[in-house]
C-alpha cells in the first residue's frame, strides 16, 4: 500500500508541476517569405516553391495559381499567407474586388500545398503582418485587423480608413507606410504611422503620423539600438523617422537616390541595411542612424517585390518580377549576386481547397 500511495503522490507533483510550468507563447511573426530551407515567391498570378538547401541552386518545387497579381507573401513554415490582387475579369468598380485579398495556405508538406481559408478586402491588397492568430492586412484604402485562429472562419474585429503599401508588427507596435510617384508628372508624396496593438483585441490604436516630403513610402523596417528605435523607410531613397517617442516621430536623416521611385525594399540586420530598386542594390553602414553611409552597391534591373535575410544573415533572398535571387553582403562594400531563377512556369498541381 506505502508503494501505491509513493506512486499516486509522485504522479500527482508531475501533473501539478507540468501544469504549473509557463507554457510557451505562440510563435509571433511578421514578416519573411521563407522558412528553414523553403521559399515561396510571387509570379504575378502564381505562387512557386523553392527548395533553397544549395544556394547554387535555387530548385522549384511546386507552384500553386491564385487569382490575381501577388503581392507579399509571409510564412511560418507551417502557413503561408498569400496577398494577391483581384482577377482583372472579376473587377467591379460597384461592389469591390470579389477574389482579392489573403489566401491562407497549410505548407506543412511544401510540395503539398493545401488552401485552407480566404479573407476577402475591399480594395487591392498590398500588405500583410501575422500577430500570433491575427493579422493586419491593408489594402489601398484600409487597414483590416483579422482574428483567424480557425483557418476557414477567419473574423474581421475592424476596419481603420488606413490604406498601406507595407506593414510591420513588433512586439506592441504596429507601423506602417503608404505613398507612391505620379508616373505622369514624377511628383512623390508618402508617409509614415504608428498604431499601439497591445489590447486585448489587438485592433490598432493610431499613436502618430509623419508626412515624408514629396517621398514615397513603400517598405520599412525596425531598427533598435541602445535606448533607441528607428524606422527605415524605402522610397527615393533612404528616410530614417526617430520613433522613441512614439508620440512624435521626427525624421533624422535621408539619402536621396535617383532611382526607387516606383519599387523599393528594405531589410535591416544589426549595424546593416540593405536596399534594393529596380535599378540598385545599396547596402548602408547605419550604426549611427542619424548619418547612414552607403558603403557599396550593385546593379539591378528587375522591379523588387520583397527581400529577406537568408538563414546566415550575410545573404539575401530577393523575390522580383523576374524570379528569385541570392545576393551575398557579407563584405557590404561588394554585394554580388550568387544564384537566381528565371521566372519560367510550370503546370501547377492545384492545392485542395477546403470549403
Amino acid at each position: 500500500m506505502t508503494r501505491i500511495w509513493v506512486f499516486l503522490t509522485c504522479v500527482a507533483t508531475a501533473w501539478l508541476l507540468a501544469a504549473c510550468r509557463p507554457q510557451p507563447a505562440p510563435e509571433l511573426f511578421s514578416r519573411g517569405f521563407g522558412r528553414g530551407h523553403t521559399v515561396y515567391i510571387g509570379q504575378d498570378r502564381q505562387v512557386q516553391v523553392y527548395d533553397v538547401s544549395r544556394p547554387d541552386e535555387l530548385r522549384l518545387i511546386t507552384t500553386w495559381e491564385t487569382p490575381g497579381r501577388v503581392r507579399r507573401i509571409v510564412t511560418d513554415g507551417h502557413r503561408v499567407y498569400v496577398v494577391h490582387w483581384p482577377s482583372e475579369e472579376s473587377w467591379d468598380s460597384n461592389t469591390g474586388p470579389p477574389d482579392g485579398g489573403v489566401q491562407l495556405v497549410n505548407v506543412s508538406r511544401p510540395n503539398e500545398p493545401r488552401i485552407e481559408g480566404y479573407f476577402t478586402t475591399h480594395n487591392l491588397a498590398e500588405d500583410v503582418a501575422v500577430h500570433g492568430d491575427v493579422i493586419f492586412t491593408s489594402d489601398w484604402e484600409h487597414l483590416y485587423t483579422v482574428q483567424w485562429d480557425t483557418p476557414q472562419r477567419p473574423q474581421e474585429m475592424s476596419r481603420l480608413p488606413q490604406g498601406s503599401a507595407a506593414l510591420e508588427v513588433d512586439e506592441n507596435l504596429l507601423f506602417g507606410v503608404w505613398g507612391g510617384c505620379s508616373f505622369r508628372s514624377g511628383a512623390c508624396q508618402g508617409g509614415l504611422w504608428l498604431a499601439d496593438v497591445s489590447g486585448e483585441q489587438q485592433t490598432p490604436v493610431s499613436l502618430s503620423s509623419f508626412i515624408s516630403e514629396l517621398r514615397p513610402g513603400y517598405d520599412v523596417a525596425l531598427l533598435k539600438t541602445a535606448g533607441r528605435q528607428y524606422a527605415l523607410v524605402a522610397g527615393r531613397g533612404l528616410w530614417v523617422v526617430d520613433i522613441t517617442d512614439l508620440t512624435i516621430p521626427q525624421e533624422v536623416a535621408y539619402v536621396a537616390t535617383t532611382d526607387g521611385y516606383y519599387h523599393a525594399r528594405i531589410v535591416v540586420k544589426e549595424n546593416i541595411a540593405v536596399l534594393a530598386s529596380d535599378a540598385h542594390i545599396r547596402v548602408y553602414d547605419v550604426s549611427q542612424p542619424e548619418r547612414p553611409l552607403e558603403v557599396g552597391q550593385m546593379a539591378w534591373g528587375s522591379p523588387p517585390v520583397d527581400m529577406m535575410w537568408a538563414n546566415d544573415s550575410e545573404r539575401v533572398y530577393l523575390a522580383t518580377w523576374d524570379g528569385l535571387s541570392l545576393v551575398d553582403v557579407s563584405d557590404p562594400q561588394w554585394p554580388f549576386l550568387i544564384a537566381s531563377t528565371p521566372d519560367v512556369p510550370i503546370p501547377p498541381p492545384q492545392p485542395t481547397v477546403t470549403p
